[in-house]
């Protein structure tokens, strides 16, 4: 962990590089809590005569709106989080600085991987494609839904668990959820032109690298940003090495030493900036979908 904990003048303990890195948290830090006072979780209103007015009529009762303003809604939630763990002042007006050696890549995953979802809904230029996609992901969150039904079901069977009262229910749910998976399956086959046909297993990569494309951010980096943050998340330690300062504090006999891992300040705030513009952009082509002029 790397810490300034915390001086009076913290700014006079930094070098300039990190006296850079500590103004531009400071920005986003700022915009982070501004976004969150704005969205406070709840989805904005539709304007009528907009595109996502059409989206809406559609992807009803998969709301094309609601499924990109809850991912715009969890990357700013995410994003405010994470800058609030790096950056704090205290009741005496000191500022306290943390980076954490992992901890803060599945923080900052969560919220480029988001907004990279909400631009790929958004971005496309025609209706029906945007509407395609919105109901491929809502397929694949109800065959998620589904799945997980299946998986507590077998579980409660392998357990002599079916008669408990808390999961009496699970026969039921499963039927729901069959029920959900078909009737969105018939909506994309009524409502969606194959030239517009999405595959609703689309995974991650390719999501994010469209959204790469539509956001300008670049298709490559955005793989790249998003492929280290997810390993770093899952222990993968290609890319905890990648994003990490690696520092060697015992040698042993042979090859085999001991080192700690930092995440040091300029590159937490560089990864968090990389969120912090695909949010920005996923804001605004809500607002540009949202406008009556778009429609």
């Amino acid at each position: 962990m790397s810490q300034i904990d915390p001086p009076r003048t913290p700014r006079s303990n930094l070098t300039p590089i990190e006296q850079a890195a500590l103004v531009k948290l400071e920005q986003l830090r700022a915009d982070g809590q501004r976004w969150f006072q704005q969205s406070l979780g709840l989805p904005p209103r539709v304007v009528d005569g907009s595109d996502l007015a059409s989206d809406d009529a559609l992807t009803d009762p998969w709301l094309l709106s609601a499924t990109a303003s809850q991912r715009i809604n969890i990357a700013v939630d995410n994003f405010d989080a994470l800058l609030g763990s790096i950056h704090s002042v205290d009741a005496d007006g000191r500022l306290g600085i943390t980076t954490r050696p992992y901890a803060l890549a599945p923080l900052i995953r969560a919220s480029f991987e988001t907004a990279c979802s909400a631009v790929w809904l958004l971005g496309p230029d025609r209706s029906s494609e945007r509407a395609a996609r919105a109901l491929a992901l809502a397929f694949r969150d109800a065959k998620h839904q589904l799945d997980g039904a299946s998986a507590l079901k077998r579980d409660a069977d392998s357990r002599n668990l079916v008669a408990a009262s808390t999961l009496s229910t699970i026969p039921e749910l499963k039927a729901a959820y069959a029920l959900e998976v078909a009737e969105i399956r018939s909506a994309i086959a009524a409502r969606v032109a194959p030239a517009d046909s999405v595959n609703a297993s689309t995974g991650h990569t390719r999501i994010v690298r469209d959204a790469g494309v539509l956001s300008g951010f670049g298709e490559d980096r955005a793989e790249w940003v998003w492929s280290a943050l997810s390993g770093a998340s899952h222990g993968q330690q290609w890319a905890i090495n990648s994003l990490s300062s690696v520092e060697v504090v015992d040698q042993h006999a042979g090859d085999r030493v001991t080192a700690t891992w930092t995440l040091n300040l300029p590159t937490a705030v560089g990864l968090c900036s990389y969120a912090h513009e695909m949010i920005s952009h996923a804001r605004r082509i809500w607002a540009l979908r949202n406008s009556p002029r778009s429609a």
